[in-house]
């Protein structure tokens, strides 16, 4: 605790002061020159050594989560699992982190950001956008490992470069070498086990040049996590990102310029050499909504703003929210189009054939997030071994955004095109039928965007995910039914019977299935959203926190 010099009660970092402050006389200190005097012995750095300090670590009994603070009142519920709880407490001598970026957006900021995010979300549930939800958000430091490293070495590549002459088109292949002398510092990854990977990630980047010198100042009146993620764990990620910055500007250069060149970014990260990794603490407004044993997440950047949540669907929103907006456009489309039934089942066929791929990756990325297989700082704290899937050569690593699941909804858009040229032919009767379904689907496409977390303060996010194939025996019970819709619409086609009422009522039965499996995809969006609480027995480390 940093106590005021004039009235000797507590005092907190002001987010927007920058500066520690005192609520009762409003007198003002630098955090990074503290008196010791005015530090309580509780949480006095050593002054002869700085490297250490003491501080209270509150354990959560049920989960097992740590946080540190020097506030014995407000712990009084926990930031990962949700539940309302007697923490166990003990004080401990931790390792001091070597920077700190200080909190710049304050408790007000954090719930303004995050209630303006959850209003874009028209079928968030309502306990979502409750005061008494939002006031939950808590101020925590996360631990990084921040790496510094660099190369001064030699690297060669094969290029290309074609031209044409006459009726032939020639291509020259090259050797290509180039000297690199390149050097990084900033390149960061949470070292919290309780802190999901895609979490941390989605709020990237922080702008390090903003980072401070510790000091126990910055963290009063906050929270921090205990670090229990070696460093060596993100190691090749780190050499990863460094070396695709390294070859996107080896190849921004002029003399480069105009060859084709395919370098290889294994080939740099072994010449990478890491100097040093060093514990930073990074500011993160957290907030966990539980729900009948499942928890929902939203993490706030406390430096830049950034939002990411966990927003679930309403279910009893969504149908009230889709039938009120089926009923005028059903009503405007047919006004002026006409159906004609091999349209109909061909189209049907196409929205079967969309379904089906959007089911297979929502359950791919909820396989993937169920069995933490995204999420290696999780993983190198486990001992038990991990799924057949890590072992296998099936995992797709791609850029995407923050939620796959939502993303991909955009083959959804695609066939709408599609489908509006089809709507030419449709009028009163069965076209009544399709419209609505068509309504239907548009509607489940505006939702899952809105409300999937994939948006973070207006920037949609990309990062490289890992995402592991589900064995198809574990997900046939689900894409059996687009399956089995996309088989209905070929027969129906083959068949091709004259009379339209059979068309008719084989194209509207197809649509039923097809209805069951968009609620499916709500359903796995919605298991995506709520989270299973991690257990946490010894969180590791020594009792100097690593």
């Amino acid at each position: 605790m940093i106590n005021c010099a004039g009235c000797g009660a507590n005092m907190r970092f002001d987010p927007d002061m920058q500066l520690l402050k005192c609520d009762y006389c409003d007198r003002t200190a630098d955090p990074e020159n503290l008196k010791a005097e005015i530090i309580s012995p509780e949480s006095r750095i050593r002054m002869e050594n700085k490297t250490i300090y003491e501080a209270k670590v509150y354990t959560c009994p049920q989960c097992g989560a740590e946080l540190i603070s020097d506030d014995d009142t407000a712990a009084t519920f926990c930031n990962y699992c949700g539940a309302s709880v007697m923490f166990d407490e003990r004080t401990v001598t931790m390792k001091a982190p070597s920077y700190v970026i200080p909190f710049k957006k304050s408790k007000d900021q954090c719930q303004k950001l995050y209630s303006k995010f959850v209003k874009s979300a028209l079928f968030a549930p309502s306990s979502l956008r409750q005061n008494d939800t939002v006031e939950r958000f808590r101020g925590i430091y996360m631990p990084y490992w921040v790496y510094d490293m660099g190369m001064e070495d030699e690297i060669h590549m094969a290029g290309r470069k074609s031209h044409r002459s006459g009726d032939y088109i020639i291509t020259d292949h090259y050797d290509l070498s180039t000297n690199v002398r390149s050097h990084s510092n900033g390149v960061s990854f949470d070292a919290s086990a309780a802190f999901a990977d895609e979490l941390s990630q989605s709020l990237a980047p922080y702008d390090f040049k903003e980072c401070k010198g510790f000091s126990a100042g910055y963290l009063s009146g906050f929270y921090a996590d205990t670090a229990d993620v070696k460093a060596e764990v993100y190691e090749s990620e780190a050499r990863d990102v460094v070396s695709a910055d390294v070859l996107s500007k080896v190849m921004a250069d002029p003399t480069f310029r105009g060859y084709s060149a395919s370098p290889s970014i294994d080939v740099v990260s072994s010449k990478l050499k890491v100097d040093r990794a060093d514990m930073a603490y990074f500011p993160v407004w957290f907030l966990a909504v539980p729900n009948k044993g499942y928890v929902s997440y939203a993490v706030v950047n406390g430096q830049t703003g950034k939002v990411c949540a966990d927003v679930p669907i309403d279910y009893k929103k969504y149908l009230l929210g889709s039938v009120i907006m089926s009923l005028p456009i059903m009503l405007i489309l047919n006004l002026f189009f006409t159906p004609r039934p091999i349209i109909l089942a061909l189209i049907t066929a196409i929205f079967a054939i969309v379904i089906y791929v959007i089911t297979d990756k929502a359950l791919n990325l909820l396989y993937t997030r169920q069995h933490y297989l995204d999420d290696s700082g999780l993983r190198s704290t486990r001992s038990e071994a991990m799924p057949k899937a890590m072992a296998q050569q099936n995992k797709k690593k791609a850029k995407t955004k923050v939620n796959t699941a939502g993303d991909s909804l955009r083959g959804f858009w695609i066939a709408g095109f599609v489908i509006t040229y089809a709507l030419g032919r449709m009028g009163f009767g069965a076209g009544c039928v399709f419209v609505m379904f068509f309504s239907f689907v548009m509607l489940i496409v505006w939702a899952i965007v809105k409300a999937s977390g994939n948006k973070a303060g207006g920037v949609k996010v990309k990062q490289n995910r890992l995402v592991f194939k589900q064995p198809f025996r574990e997900k046939v019970k689900i894409l059996i039914k687009p399956l089995i819709a996309i088989g209905l619409c070929v027969l129906l086609m083959i068949i091709n019977p004259f009379i339209d009422l059979v068309y008719y009522l084989c194209v509207f039965a197809i649509m039923i299935l097809l209805l069951t499996c968009i609620w499916d995809i709500v359903s796995v969006h919605n298991k995506l959203t709520r989270r299973i609480p991690r257990q946490f027995g010894n969180r590791g480390g020594d009792e100097n926190g690593f």
